[in-house]
């Protein structure tokens, strides 16, 4: 869970601010991956919000809201054409924090596969990861069929060593693209989180990959 929360509050839809607007600036036709999860994080609302276009890079969306207050927003950007930097974006703050790629990637999530299951017409294998340190755990259930999932394999193999691990993880990914997580942690923190939109069709605007200048 600890995990979970920190990839969530450094990277970040449906929560509280408006999905990057389509334009005529396309990159190019039909390039694009769109994933929008939408969930909550005990009593904390969250959307999640990723683009990827396979010849740009990636855009990474999360927010977290309380009712109608915003409790937290921000973005991970990272283009291929500079792949040792990412740039995380808070739009509350306004502020920007520029990360430097990066040391090698890490072991990932202890997940083992114990059984499958079909959620919203997707065949997916049930991951489960459980620290006991912590008394926590995850469930992870994801699918092969997710639209995109190919191409963003493919993207990942231009991806600096290290640095997929802040919106992906690879232990987990390699069996599939998300579908629904479950989690629990010390305190009786509680996570769902489920995929709403997943299109493997879209075109983005250029400018959907640049750090906003304020």
């Amino acid at each position: 869970m600890k995990r979970l929360i920190n990839i969530l509050l450094l990277a970040t839809g449906a929560f509280g601010f408006t999905l990057p607007s389509q334009s005529n600036n396309r990159t190019h036709d039909n390039n694009g991956i769109l994933l929008v999860y939408v969930g909550n994080i005990s009593s904390l609302q969250v959307g999640i919000h990723v683009e990827i276009d396979s010849s740009t890079g990636v855009r990474y969306e999360v927010a977290f809201e309380n009712g109608s207050n915003v409790m937290a927003h921000t973005a991970f950007f990272y283009k291929f054409s500079d792949p040792t930097e990412s740039v995380i974006y808070n739009y509350l703050t306004h502020k920007s924090t520029v990360i430097t790629c990066c040391g090698p990637a890490s072991a990932g999530a202890n997940v083992k596969a114990v059984g499958t299951v079909v959620i919203d017409s997707f065949p997916c294998t049930h991951l489960q990861s459980v620290n006991y340190n912590e008394r926590s755990g995850e469930d992870y259930w994801v699918s092969t069929q997710v639209p995109g999932y190919s191409t963003l394999l493919n993207v990942l193999n231009g991806i600096s060593p290290g640095m997929e691990q802040m919106f992906i993880e690879g232990n987990i990914f390699q069996w599939g693209g998300l579908v629904r997580m479950t989690g629990k942690g010390p305190g009786g923190m509680v996570a769902n989180i489920k995929i709403v939109e997943a299109n493997a069709t879209m075109s983005f605007p250029a400018t959907d990959f640049d750090v906003p200048s304020n």
